[in-house]
């Protein structure tokens, strides 16, 4: 039997359902938060998964000596979001996306009833397609403790059930897929890309990602810090300073002038008095002498990243595991 997300008519139940709009009440919004730290099994975090850690020396090494142990991925150019199918008294049925800012997106939809006893699919935005990499419930049931591989079945259930599109949102269509993940013997020969390459991520796949942190290579090294933007007195220029997270030495931004991110800011805030004092997260591009070069806003973000996860990255950037060594590696384990 099939229930139409939001709200289920006895009668016609395949009735569409509209999306309900953006602009909701603090319980509401509080309640579906709720719903998902029930999901999650977390007192407060509302995204307490791991994220990647960096590649070194050492992991790297250890990772292709233990290849059959790892599934490899594309770490694809979008934005980690939640997808939510539950029940509210207030919604009946409904379904959501959260991103990490934990904006909510009502959607409308048509699904089994199973899935709005609670399903939480944790992955990337890009464009209009929501590529899923981690299943945390699936129609009532926790997979919280189940290995990855076990969890990914469950997300390739969905792709079945929704082979096409499955959402919409304001007139536009959104698909689920499934990330796909390959074998690192079988990766170059069958690998295809999903997005404008972003890096790779390698996953144990006898381990439950909530309780593991997954290892990550990139050619180009991102981190997201949070940064104090301060109008200077009598100029429309702004002093940049950050401000998070604390413990990450010496770390300094390119100099306004030279980052067309700022000085672009700069320039159309300018006239604008009453932008004084703000922050917010910026993804920057680490170069090799450690200086940090913004090239985002992360508008879907509210907090920068660990300060462990700047300095691991930072030790890839000085480590330089190079495209060519990583295909050389690839290529080493697919002809044994």
């Amino acid at each position: 039997m099939f229930f139409t997300g939001i709200f289920f008519c006895d009668l016609d139940f395949r009735r569409k359902a509209h999306p309900q709009p953006l602009e909701m009440d603090s319980s509401l919004r509080a309640q579906i938060h709720g719903i998902v730290r029930r999901l999650y099994q977390h007192p407060s975090k509302l995204f307490p998964t791991q994220q990647p850690r960096s590649f070194d020396r050492a992991s790297f090494v250890n990772i292709f000596q233990d290849c059959d142990s790892y599934v490899v991925s594309q770490k694809a150019n979008g934005l980690h979001m939640t997808l939510v199918f539950a029940n509210l008294p207030k919604l009946g049925n409904f379904c959501c996306m959260m991103d990490r800012s934990e904006n909510i997106f009502i959607h409308e939809v048509v699904a089994p009833a199973d899935f709005f006893l609670g399903t939480l699919i944790t992955g990337e935005l890009q464009d209009d397609v929501f590529y899923a990499f981690d299943a945390v419930s699936y129609c009532g049931r926790s997979l919280l403790f189940e290995f990855y591989e076990k969890r990914m079945e469950c997300s390739n259930r969905i792709s079945e059930f929704f082979d096409g599109e499955i959402l919409r949102f304001s007139g536009k269509p959104l698909f689920y897929r499934t990330k796909k993940t390959y074998g690192m013997r079988d990766f170059l020969a069958n690998f295809r890309s999903i997005s404008n390459d972003d890096g790779l991520i390698f996953m144990p796949i006898d381990k439950p990602l909530t309780k593991t942190l997954p290892f990550k290579w990139k050619e180009k090294h991102t981190v997201d810090l949070m940064v104090r933007f301060r109008r200077l007195e009598s100029s429309p220029r702004f002093a940049h300073q950050i401000v998070q997270p604390l413990g990450i030495g010496n770390v300094s931004l390119e100099q306004t002038e030279n980052c067309i991110l700022l000085s672009t800011f700069d320039d159309l805030a300018g006239p604008d008095l009453s932008i004084v004092d703000f922050c917010v997260v910026l993804e920057c591009l680490i170069s090799p002498g450690m200086c940090v070069v913004p090239v985002k806003f992360r508008h879907d973000k509210k907090s920068a990243n660990l300060a462990a996860t700047v300095l691991g990255t930072m030790r890839s950037v000085a480590e330089n595991i190079s495209r060519s060594e990583i295909v050389d590696m690839f290529l080493s384990i697919s002809s044994q």
